[in-house]
């Protein structure tokens, strides 16, 4: 095939390839008059800022519409990297993009923050789960190399959608990854509204992002646990501004809510002020709200240390050291437990829970311990409001369980009559695909 003839761009140069991602050369009549009788700048023919104006350009339109690395004319693409930051997304980095480059979140981002019914405190742990569950379907939708994905462990991650086999990653490239993924289905062939085993990655990109312009947003409505077993309630909505399999747009919004989990190799909690890490002592010092946190003889340890003496009360913060002795009825002399061979945790088991069922943990906790052989250690923790929880960047997903309801969705995007546009052959407005 012989190269296609440069057309005239008078802000860009090599409109010239092999292959185009929607087919032909794109075409910037429209857009160069909307930049005439917009800017705010005319620079001066052949000046330095004309020409960084034109290179950017010329770059943009490269990273969007050309297929085959040995047609971009702008960058080193061996050794060219672009850094993207996202307030919501981690590891927007990578060797090689499903669509060409990284995905660009400004336009879904502003769809969330607008559609949103929760805003969840910086640092919490419905924050951190938030962004983990956004940076986790990125990279499952966009990043191709398995040694790119960064939220996952890659080998030994599961997924199962609505009680279905779990699938490997490998095993989801192969029914067409993403939407068809999440869209399958025991229906009749020939009463579905979208088939999964018609479509391939790159169409399904296609059929849902013609059809939600603005993205497909999700938020975490509730955190019930945290890790290593994160369970959550999420709503995904976007809205309908663009033909779906033949039906028209409707405008109006799309939506579904379900629940999820999601087990991760391991989590670590950070505590403090301002992102600082808190040890003992600084709880000591900034105690003000006071809770009992049982501590079971058959406890595994996991959240804290094993003490088969008991207690070092010297090496505590005098405030803990005082309120144990406190709730326990000992004095501050008497270091040893009576009991050898007891597990003694510092938890932070309560923190997990919602401030308001805090006190209903507790009862039942003290109830318990009427029952059956538990030890408590009164103490002091920082308000609420100063505690960050966070997930380790080191943590890794290792499966992942979604259910949900397909019809919520599907049904919303059937409500249009027949439309003579066809989605699959309609071109996205934009190869970085939005999604979540």
């Amino acid at each position: 095939m012989e190269p296609l003839a440069s057309d005239s761009d008078k802000y860009r140069s090599f409109l010239d390839a092999e292959e185009w991602r929607f087919g032909a050369p794109p075409n910037y009549d429209v857009v160069n008059k909307l930049f005439e009788e917009g800017r705010t700048k005319i620079w001066p023919p052949g000046s330095l800022e004309e020409e960084v104006q034109n290179l950017v350009k010329t770059w943009e339109m490269e990273m969007f519409h050309k297929v085959r690395p040995e047609d971009v004319k702008t960058c080193d693409v061996k050794n060219f990297r672009i850094s993207v930051n996202d307030k919501y997304r981690s590891f927007l980095d990578a060797e090689e993009w499903r669509f060409g480059a990284p995905p660009n979140y400004d336009v879904v981002n502003k769809l969330f923050e607008e559609g949103r019914t929760k805003i969840w405190p910086p640092g919490s742990l419905e924050e951190e789960v938030q962004n983990l569950v956004k940076t986790w379907e990125m990279e499952m939708f966009h990043k191709v190399r398995p040694e790119d994905v960064k939220t996952c462990d890659v080998k030994n991650f599961r997924i199962s959608v609505n009680g279905r086999k779990p699938l490997s990653l490998q095993e989801v490239a192969k029914i067409g990854g993403g939407y068809n993924n999440f869209l399958q289905t025991s229906l009749p062939e020939k009463l579905r509204c979208y088939d999964p085993a018609e479509e391939t990655n790159d169409s399904s990109q296609k059929i849902f992002t013609t059809t939600f312009l603005r993205g497909f947003a999700v938020e975490i409505l509730q955190v019930y646990s945290g890790p290593p077993v994160i369970v959550y309630k999420f709503r995904h909505w976007g809205f309908m501004e663009g033909p779906f399999k033949g039906h028209a747009p409707t405008g109006e919004k799309a939506e579904f809510i379900g629940m999820a989990i999601f087990e991760v190799s391991q989590s670590l909690f950070v505590f403090g002020r301002s992102g600082a890490t808190a040890d003992l002592a600084s709880l000591g010092r900034e105690a003000e709200t006071a809770m009992v946190l049982p501590v079971s003889l058959e406890s595994t340890g996991r959240m804290g240390g094993r003490c088969n003496n008991g207690p070092n009360l010297a090496a505590m913060p005098q405030k803990i050291a005082a309120s144990w002795c406190d709730a326990t009825g000992r004095k501050s002399s008497g270091l040893v437990a009576e009991e050898e061979g007891t597990l003694w945790i510092f938890s932070a088991l309560l923190m997990l829970l919602p401030v308001d069922d805090r006190a209903h943990a507790l009862m039942m906790a003290v109830e318990a311990a009427s029952r059956r052989r538990y030890i408590y250690i009164y103490t002091k923790l920082i308000p609420s409001d100063h505690v960050l929880m966070q997930l380790n960047h080191e943590s890794k997903v290792v499966k992942v369980e979604f259910f949900y309801d397909r019809g919520e969705l599907l049904a919303g995007l059937i409500k249009g009559g027949s439309s003579e546009d066809s989605t699959s052959e309609m071109p996205s407005g934009c190869p970085f695909s939005k999604t979540t």
